[in-house]
């Protein structure tokens, strides 16, 4: 998820208590047990489609079952980077 998210970046995630909608960051379990956080490329009535902000490439469709919460808040060890309930960038 580089640049928005870095190695070493602690991630905060809380309960998805609205619609998903394209530009979230979400944290899913994939097809293979993993999880995984992406941002919301592409959506329809199904399907969510996501991928890493330096990928080209699409990752595998999901469903809102897979979907475990949306990241609210990114900060690395000297300061928060982004907090997405309050609104500040």
């Amino acid at each position: 998820m580089s640049p928005s998210i870095r190695s070493g970046d602690i991630v905060e995630v809380g309960p998805v208590t609205d619609e998903i909608t394209l530009g979230d960051i979400i944290l899913y379990r994939s097809r293979e047990n993993t999880a995984v956080v992406h941002r919301v490329v592409k959506r329809d009535s199904r399907n969510i489609l996501t991928r890493g902000d330096s990928s080209l490439d699409l990752d595998m469709p999901i469903i809102n079952e897979q979907v475990l919460g949306k990241v609210v808040e990114i900060e690395n060890e000297d300061e928060k980077l982004l907090c997405l309930e309050c609104g500040e960038y």
